[in-house]
């Protein structure tokens, strides 16, 4: 084969590659590249969104409530709604901070008690308790080291939450639940629940 009949070729794929039709989408596939990787860091370091599963935190949340997470504001008080992660493969929950470490937690007649003293819920409606569910309305006394913190569901009776899993890690908090964005038709729910 001829010198010049291979240069020839391979002017031809170099010229191919200069196209204006391949650096098109090449631009394409680069701003694709730095959008997906902004929203991945976005998403770990300043907001996210949540998806409301159960009935743990009615009346304020209901299944199928989207709430916006900010994630920047890492000062978390008792009283919050906060969205947390049991292990990187649970889903998200959402739940109210009752305490935070060093602090004792017990329940009686329905009232929850942090450091033997009971817990304001005046901030707030008062939670629903079911009164004919006993074990909704005592817990023993449970020690919530430093560092840890302990969350309940405002619908105290249909709720797993420290009292069933125990006192959670401060770095298990996924953000803060800053509002609902919106309600989800249950006709959405059930496609996105299969």
């Amino acid at each position: 084969m001829p010198f010049h009949y291979v240069r020839k070729k391979i002017n031809f794929q170099f010229k191919a590659i200069k196209s204006p039709q391949y650096k098109s989408v090449m631009n394409w596939i680069a701003l694709a590249l730095v959008v997906f990787g902004l929203s991945q860091l976005v998403k770990k370091y300043i907001f996210s969104f949540a998806l409301v599963n159960g009935e743990s935190m009615e009346p304020w949340l209901s299944p199928g409530d989207l709430v916006f997470l900010s994630k920047w504001d890492k000062n978390y008080v008792p009283g919050d709604m906060i969205a947390l992660r049991l292990n990187a493969d649970s889903p998200i929950l959402v739940k109210r901070l009752i305490a935070s470490g060093p602090a004792t937690f017990f329940m009686e007649n329905g009232v929850a008690y942090v450091s033997e003293v009971p817990y304001p819920e005046s901030l707030r409606e008062p939670p629903q308790i079911d009164t004919s569910l006993y074990w909704c309305l005592f817990t023993a006394k449970i020690e919530i080291p430093l560092d840890s913190i302990f969350v309940l569901g405002d619908n105290r009776c249909r709720s797993s939450d420290s009292r069933v899993f125990g006192p959670l890690n401060r770095d298990d908090i996924y953000g803060k639940v800053r509002m609902r964005i919106l309600r989800l038709p249950k006709i959405v729910l059930s496609i996105f629940s299969k």
